[in-house]
């Protein structure tokens, strides 16, 4: 196993230290009722597994059995060593740009009470047991705050993409329900949060997500009470919005940005 970029390493856990450094942790709670709900909320097609990250003590808390299928390991395996072991080396020296962007967002452009009502997305690029990359969608949320303000634990999800044309990058998206949405934030300061938002009304937002479950223009009318005509409509505004040749690229672009759930 090749050993990880040092410099780069160092520069992932420096933000972690400096933009969201817990001084001040809460008790830990088992969060199985919550963590239900969570997986609800970010559910994403394809294989996937989930885990739980505690930044005060920078350890992974929880790993499920579906890491096997994804990167062909034990759950026991999965940790931050794991993770820096076999990130791409090109993506390892993006990665604190990402990190530092994500926390900017939470740390100082929300207030602390809103930092539970947002996801936040972006793509790692990491090697599987059998030596092969993968590019995962990486899906986490706070469901812990420090009595100081800061992220303490967060619960992930990351999702195979690989079977999906889709090119890698280094933004990020921070979604959420009941608040404005930021989608493929560049990673590069100054960060511009207030114009990058989703042009797709509610509705359009309910045919991709039908889309992505592969379902016909008749299933997806039967399923939101509308005509197989209004659907194509739809379909066709849709692909003129996002700039997308086909279905298979919108599905593809929708996921990348967190917008499938």
């Amino acid at each position: 196993m090749n050993q990880p970029d040092r410099k780069s390493t160092q520069k992932v856990k420096s933000v972690w230290n400096t933009k969201n450094g817990v001084r001040i942790p809460n008790p830990h709670k088992k969060f199985f009722g919550p963590l239900i709900n969570t997986i609800a909320t970010l559910f994403s097609p394809g294989d996937y597994f989930y885990f739980t990250f505690d930044f005060s003590s920078l350890q992974v808390t929880f790993v499920s059995e579906e890491v096997k299928e994804v990167l062909g390991i034990e759950p026991s395996e999965y940790s931050v060593d794991f993770v820096f072991k076999n990130l791409d080396p090109n993506y390892l020296k993006e990665y604190h740009k990402i990190e530092n962007a994500g926390f900017d967002f939470l740390i100082n452009y929300l207030p602390t009470e809103d930092i539970k009502k947002y996801k936040v997305c972006y793509l790692m690029k990491i090697k599987a047991n059998d030596g092969t990359y993968k590019i995962l969608l990486h899906q986490s949320k706070a469901i812990t705050i420090s009595q100081d303000g800061k992220v303490q634990e967060v619960f992930c999800i990351q999702t195979d993409l690989s079977s999906y044309d889709i090119k890698m990058d280094y933004s990020i998206s921070f979604i959420s329900d009941t608040c404005p949405s930021y989608y493929l934030v560049n990673t590069d300061p100054p960060y511009c949060y207030e114009k990058i938002t989703h042009s797709l009304t509610a509705r359009e937002m309910n045919i991709v997500q039908e889309l992505a479950k592969g379902n016909s223009n008749k299933e997806i009318a039967d399923n939101l009470s509308i005509s197989p005509h209004t659907v194509k409509t739809h379909k066709k505004n849709i692909l003129k919005k996002t700039r997308c040749n086909n279905t298979p690229a919108l599905v593809a672009r929708s996921i990348r940005e967190g917008l499938i759930k």
